[in-house]
């Protein structure tokens, strides 16, 4: 976490609420989904909780957080601090109405309408790299934004695993450019959910959608607009 202004060298007066009160309310609102005027009177005032979350996400404090967390984890598991493979996937989910069309879109496939989330997971399933598109972005082409990023914050990752959803010309891309091989394979008959066994160097994959990493909360590296306090109203 940043350090308070009142601990830095040029000095500032002490933060009236605590650090974890002000976390606790970004995590409601990120799991409720609700307004920032909404937030419930037993949390700091709503302004400075916005105002802590726009200063960290700028600053890219969320991301350091699960970085610092899923390296723990890792570690905790016998594993290397640093993931060298990762499992790719993305699920489209219905938007709320206040969602503006510039960032929404209809997914015929899945049939919702709304937008897609692209996650890249270790084989833990720890979240490494999220990204938030329109519904009705196509994996393909989104697929190689979201190895860039991935290649960008994990530079040991080289071996990734991605349903067919990916298959084409994903993989010639990505070995030639970011220095990845791409595995496509199949769902395994009767399959919902993904597993993964890194010693036999397989994943077998998840049915469309169904991907879950194992840590998300509001640690994203796309995140969805920010919601603005309107003019007016209380």
């Amino acid at each position: 976490m940043p350090v308070p202004a009142c601990q830095s060298p040029g000095g500032g007066r002490p933060e009236k609420h605590s650090r974890r009160a002000i976390v606790d309310a970004i995590r409601y609102i990120t799991d409720n989904g609700s307004k920032w005027r909404a937030l419930p009177a037993d949390f700091p005032p709503w302004k400075t909780v916005h105002g802590f979350f726009t200063r960290w996400r700028a600053a890219g404090v969320i991301e350091r957080i699960r970085d610092a967390l899923r390296e723990q984890l890792r570690l905790r598991a016998g594993r290397d601090r640093y993931p060298s493979a990762a499992a790719i996937d993305s699920q489209s989910v219905r938007a709320a109405e206040t969602v503006g069309k510039p960032t929404r879109g209809y997914d015929g496939g899945k049939k919702v309408d709304g937008r897609k989330r692209h996650i890249a997971v270790d084989t833990l399933g720890l979240l490494l790299v999220v990204m938030v598109t329109a519904a009705n972005s196509q994996d393909r082409p989104t697929g190689r934004l979201l190895l860039s990023r991935l290649r960008q914050t994990q530079r040991r990752v080289r071996h990734i695993w991605a349903d067919g959803g990916y298959n084409g010309t994903l993989a010639d891309w990505a070995k030639t450019t970011v220095n990845m091989t791409v595995e496509i394979v199949k769902k395994l008959t009767g399959q919902k959910l993904s597993s993964c066994s890194p010693d036999a160097g397989s994943w077998n994959a998840p049915s469309p959608g169904s991907a879950r990493p194992a840590a998300t909360s509001a640690t994203t590296n796309a995140s969805p607009p920010t919601p603005r306090p309107s003019s007016t109203g209380p």
